[in-house]
């Protein structure tokens, strides 16, 4: 046995020891001037490996991580691994008899010049890892019986938790967990059954954790060992123990026991000091059980020592306890139709994990990338010009509707602006308009004839001036009914431009010059790490790069999604623009999703004109004017006689339609017309002489004509309309175009930096995942919601973030990003493979402390606050029979759970990779590859 002492810094945390047996031996870590933790050496049996962290001050988070294993029999400690901000390291070995010491640092004597001077190390990353795996077996019916503890509920009295959680599982989680919030709080019908304390079991079984704990780190060597220690910590002769074991109080003490831990597993963070100690004594208390009753078997002698061995008897000291399966895990808070649409994270193996890793040493000259040949006396200049431009583009627009009120005085001057405009786009004559009394009316002085323009025929309007001035007002007038737009537009345009410029001057020479570019290749050395045993989760990341690709697109007000084309919408033609607003081509979506504004809304289906006529002339005659685009179908004739009038006869004729009124009873009238257009004519004849007949305002005849929108000016409008859409749908698709190609990602960055970005994007899924599982297994008001921030401090802590292997399937034609395929086809590998990925299938080792606790929460959704190797663990029943793989894994947890002895570095290799890097060579000679050389 030798005698180990010194002390060693590794990134940034101190260790210093001193060994000598098991006398006054110990191990201190010390971290920015605090001690992290100090222990004896050799360390507890369930503290090796010794797992230590310390957070840093001000809330920055974890700071320090790591953990050390102490060997007995070779005498080795070693860190086993460390992470700190100031770096981190694996299998660094403190001391051991089967290695040299490390060499002490040089400490310069007095008047020693000091050699300064700081080396930054190259980056070091992974290369491509790899794994050793093997399935689990199936668990056999002895390793079931020795390594584990199971609840038989047929023993389960009346009024137990256990019978009321079976009761309530019919109504689901949140009546069961009513109940478990009722025992630990101490209410009726569970009053006085919480322990609180593990003293409240009594003697002997208050005993049996101390006894569990001292044979866990120093395990009996045979059977008789192990009652003799048991008599000494339960101060009862063994004899007197079997008594006990075999009796009605036992019995009553055992199921305590059980209904506590029941109770505890339904809130694991109530008391976790509590659960750990439970699961001490039933463990334990099975042992116990199992060689009395093999003891009763035999007649009372001694059980064979073959039988009970030493690692028989380990193993029912460190046996781990399962739930019953009748009732755990909890089910599900969420309904199937909320549970997660992702794979099932499973786990996927244990064994052996290894990483290949990478260090780059250095650069290298390659093969040549192009020679350029310049002839004696010549001077040779060659240029390469790169223009890169984005424009962004902000429209604000507001529109809305005036009417043709011209007694609005805000809009005189507007009106009599129309009325000139009109007058000379449509006219040749000499006139002068002016505003003159009264009320300032409009008047227009005409000094000859009006003759239309082009020589065109004049169909409506006569010679004289009157009616020239009334006419153009009119349509002056008309013409302001019209949407007003307001708009502001911005644009920002962004230019990159660069050029280099490469000259050979052969000027002077009397020989021919030769340029030689090269590419440049980078070496890297090249090694094999073991990591130890891990427990391998697997996950399955879909779109692995939409949430990066869609954080750097939302910083061009840009959707990741590639704007579809119309055809997309059913619409091929302008006759497919729809106005049903069900239909996927209902012009108003489509206007809002390619950002149109400048767009008419759709004609109305009907419109209608009239014209009222009153009394006083044997004879009227008017036309009544058809909108645009429409064709009359109908006219309503309604006619009212002044009071007293009698005898009243008239004669309506609409269009090539007529109608009489006689009197009384045939006072309106519907006329069919035949879809005249731009005007109809409407005449009334007076042909009766009755009372008041022939006097002013003895009747009155209203005229309103119904017209139908046409085919064709619903084409115009449909054709319009596909214009405007059409345009607003390249225009978008151009944009989103140019901002893929000008994102950062398609520049060139540092392989390191692409390597964090995915395995950030990667660890931000994968936590998402695991939130989402214990939010539909805890419910929203569950777990998560009451401790978010402790969930994710746990998966930081479970699962080794750093040693995750990943590979990415590439997209589908179904996926999204079709666009971002096809550009990021030639950039850095990894950062292609990223961005390109349909998916990404992650395998996640788990930290060997944290293998039961995570087992817990993937059955569970919840958090085990207790120690890692007491937590228990489910077989759940299901219709098909018992649900063993989590049992099946607690076990082979336990075979792998020996952390095997650190290997010497092996032999490293160094590995050539090639870049898009070149350079210009120093010299014109060609370079001739020899042993290898790349």
């Amino acid at each position: 046995m030798g005698e180990y002492s010194g002390q060693r810094e590794i990134a940034g945390v101190g260790f210093s020891w001193r060994y000598a047996g098991a006398a006054q031996s110990w191990v201190k870590v010390e971290w920015r001037g605090a001690t992290i933790v100090q222990v004896p050496l050799p360390l507890p049996e369930d503290s090796n490996p010794l797992h230590f962290w310390q957070e840093g001050s001000g809330g920055t988070g974890l700071a320090v991580n790591g953990e050390m294993h102490f060997a007995e029999a070779t005498e080795t400690l070693v860190v086993t691994r460390l992470e700190t901000v100031e770096g981190r390291a694996r299998n660094e070995l403190l001391f051991s008899a089967e290695y040299p010491q490390p060499p002490q640092p040089h400490i310069p004597e007095p008047g020693e010049p000091v050699r300064s001077g700081v080396v930054e190390p190259p980056p070091e990353s992974d290369l491509f890892p790899y794994l050793y795996l093997a399935q689990w077996p199936e668990i056999s019916a002895a390793e079931l019986r020795d390594r584990f503890v199971q609840y038989d509920g047929q023993l389960a009295p009346e009024g137990s938790l256990y019978r009321a959680m079976l009761e309530a599982a019919e109504e689901g989680r949140r009546a069961m967990v009513v109940q478990v919030d009722l025992f630990l709080s101490g209410r009726e019908p569970y009053r006085g059954r919480y322990l609180g304390d593990i003293s409240g079991l009594g003697e002997p079984l208050a005993g049996l954790p101390a006894l569990n704990r001292e044979l866990r780190q120093s395990p009996p060597v045979d059977l008789e060992d192990f009652q003799r220690r048991a008599e000494v910590a339960l101060q009862m002769s063994w004899a007197d123990l079997c008594r006990y074991w075999q009796g009605e109080a036992y019995g009553k003490r055992e199921q305590q026991c059980w209904q506590n831990l029941i109770a505890l597993a339904g809130q694991p963070g109530f008391n976790p000091g509590l659960g750990d100690q439970l699961s001490r004594v039933l463990a334990t208390a099975a042992l116990i059980s199992r060689i009395v009753a093999t003891e009763s078997d035999s007649g009372g002698g001694n059980a064979e020592e073959v039988y009970w061995s030493a690692p028989r008897l380990l193993d029912g000291i460190r046996a781990t306890v399962i739930l019953p399966g009748d009732i755990f895990p909890l089910p599900p808070a969420g309904s199937p139709e909320t549970a997660p649409t992702e794979s099932a994270i499973v786990p996927y193996a244990i064994g052996d994990v290894k990483l290949v890793r990478q260090r780059l040493q250095g650069y290298r000259l390659g093969e040549v990338s192009r020679i350029e040949s310049v002839m004696r006396g010549e001077l040779k200049e060659s240029s390469e010009t790169s223009l890169h431009e984005s424009r962004t583009e902000e429209r604000l627009s507001d529109s809305s509707t005036q009417g043709s009120d011209t007694e609005l005085s805000g809009w005189r001057g507007n009106l009599l602006l129309e009325a000139q405009n009109t007058q000379k786009d449509n006219f040749h004559y000499h006139y002068e308009s002016q505003y003159a009394p009264p009320a300032n009316q409009l008047q227009v002085i005409v000094d000859e004839t009006i003759q239309p323009e082009n020589d065109e025929p004049q169909r409506t309007l006569d010679n004289r001036a009157t009616r020239a001035a009334r006419r153009l007002t009119q349509r002056a007038a008309s013409s302001l009914e019209r949407r007003l737009q307001w708009q502001r537009s911005s644009a920002t345009v962004h230019r990159d431009e660069r050029q280099t410029l490469r000259r050979i001057d052969a000027a002077g020479l009397d020989t021919n010059l030769r340029a030689v570019y090269r590419w440049v290749n980078k070496v890297y050395r090249c090694w094999t790490e073991d990591l130890g045993r891990h427990l391998v989760l697997e996950f399955s990341v879909r779109n692995p790069a939409s949430g990066t690709i869609a954080g750097a697109f939302s910083l061009r007000g840009l959707s990741l999604s590639e704007p579809p084309p119309l055809a997309d919408a059913g619409v091929h033609t302008f006759q497919d623009i729809s106005t049903d607003p069900d239909s996927d081509a209902y012009y108003a979506t489509l206007a809002a999703q390619y950002g149109v504004v400048e767009l008419e809304p759709p004609p109305a289906p009907h419109a209608h004109s009239s014209v009222t006529f009153l009394g006083g002339e044997p004879l009227h005659g008017q036309s009544v004017a058809v909108a645009p685009g429409y064709s009359a179908h109908s006219a309503h004739v309604a006619v009212t006689p002044a009071p007293g009038a009698s005898g009243l006869e008239l004669e309506v004729a609409v269009g090539q339609c007529a109608c009489r009124y006689s009197g009384p009873g045939s006072d309106t009238e519907t006329l069919e017309l035949g879809g005249e257009r731009e005007s109809v004519p409407v005449a009334v004849l007076s042909a009766g002489g009755g009372k008041g007949a022939g006097i002013d305002g003895s009747y009155s005849v209203v005229v309103e004509v119904a017209a139908t929108l046409t085919d064709e000016a619903l084409e115009r409008w449909k054709l319009a309309t596909y214009k405007a859409i059409s345009a607003g749908c390249e225009r978008q698709r151009e944009r989103y175009y140019a901002t893929v190609s000008s994102w950062s990602g398609a520049s060139r960055v540092s392989p390191d930096k692409v390597r964090q970005t995915v395995r950030t994007a990667l660890r931000r899924d994968i936590v998402r995942q695991l939130l989402q599982r214990a939010r539909h297994q805890t419910g929203e008001g569950g777990d998560v919601a009451a401790g978010r921030q402790r969930y994710v401090q746990f998966f930081d802590r479970a699962l080794a973030w750093e040693d995750m292997a990943y590979a990415f399937t590439v997209k589908t034609e179904d996926d999204l990003g079709t666009a971002i395929e096809q550009h990021y086809s030639g950039g850095d590998q990894l950062l292609s493979a990223f961005l390109q990925a349909g998916s990404a299938r992650v395998l996640m080792p788990v930290t060997p402390e944290f293998s039961y606790r995570l087992l817990y929460f993937l059955a569970s959704g919840q958090i085990w606050a207790g120690t890692d190797p007491l937590t228990p663990t489910f077989c759940p029943q299901l219709k098909g029979g018992a649900d063993r793989r989590y049992v099946e894994l607690v076990n082979a947890l336990k075979e792998s759970a020996e952390i095997p002895t650190p290997e010497l570095p092996q032999e490293d290799w160094e590995l050539v990779v090639p870049t898009e890097m070149t350079v210009l060579q120093d010299g014109e000679q060609l370079p001739v590859f020899e042993g290898g050389e790349s």
